[in-house]
Formats: structure tokens, sequence, C-alpha cells
């Protein structure tokens, strides 16, 4: 049996999840994605502007997906669908946060999730843009591609990142 049939023996995943509903379940699995892979945890703290999630929520424009095995949650993916910013017809849909449990990897988890949020952006947006960590795609060398290729998906661009300063210096944290 492949790997890609062992999920879907034990892993339900389901578009759905509240907000609410996420941090009320999935906070302790929060800390550890943002332990594992936060952008700048030397300056940032993890304090996610709830309001501004519930407002996206309330507008229709923050859809979770949740993929649970025995009803416990192993993994979440945040899809954002909002107007495109220099095409006010055109619609994109950018991935905020993915996760995925560890000990549900091998299970390729994570490309079922990926192909879920391809399928449900169908007829909700134009064009779907979704991440990859740096460090992920420069471990693979210069030619090492990265993993979205098989699913249709072009580099676009190359984000780089660098702390002008502290935000909570002068509070001594």
């Amino acid at each position: 049996m492949s790997a890609a049939m062992l999920y879907a023996d034990f892993i339900e995943m389901r578009w759905g999840m509240t907000y609410s509903a996420f941090l009320a379940e999935a906070w302790p699995m929060a800390k550890r994605h943002w332990n594992e892979v936060g952008t700048f945890r030397d300056v940032l703290r993890l304090d996610p502007d709830h309001d501004r999630y519930r407002a996206l929520e309330r507008d229709g424009r923050l859809h979770i997906l949740s993929a649970r095995s025995d009803q416990f949650l192993v993994g979440y993916l945040f899809l954002l669908t909002l107007p495109h910013p220099r095409d006010r017809q055109a619609r994109v849909a950018r991935d905020d946060l993915f996760y995925v449990d560890p000990a549900y990897r091998k299970f390729r988890l994570g490309p079922a999730m990926i192909k879920s949020a391809l399928s449900y952006a169908e007829g909700r947006a134009d064009i779907i843009m979704l991440s990859e960590k740096a460090r992920r795609t420069l471990a693979r060398g210069p030619h090492g591609g990265t993993y979205l290729k098989q699913y249709g998906f072009e580099p676009m661009e190359t984000v780089w990142g660098k702390v002008l300063r502290n935000p909570h210096a002068e509070d001594g944290s």
C-alpha cells in the first residue's frame, strides 16, 4: 500500500473550521509551528492579530482546512482569498499558515492538503500562490527545485527579509 493511500485510511480533511475553533483547539500546535519555522523568532513574538483574522473570516476571506486523525488535529492550512491589488476584477488565494504535525508528514499529508487547497480555490480565485520556506528551497541547491512544481506552480519571486529594529527592545523582553 502506498503512503498516499495510507493517509486516506485514517486522516480526515475538511474545510470550514472557524478561527475561534482553531484558537481553542490548535493553540499548542500553533506554538510548535512557530517554534519550528517561524520567521524572525529572535525579534518577533507569537502574538497574532485575532481581530484581523476574525474580520477576514467575517468577510468570507479566511478559509481553514483541518486535518484530523482519530478526531485529533494533526494539520491545518489557512487560505486567504483577496482581491488582487493590481487587477480589481481578479481574485488571488494565498496561504497564510500551513502546518502538519511532524509525526504525520511521512504519510504525505502536506501534498494532500495542497491538492485540497487547489480544488478549494477553484471558483473562489483566479490565481493561487503558495509559499515555501527559503531554507527548504536552499537545502536542495540551485537546481533542486521545489515540491510545488509537481502541482503546476512556477517560482514567482524571492522574498528577502532584514530586521530593521526589534519591536520589543524597549519593553525589556
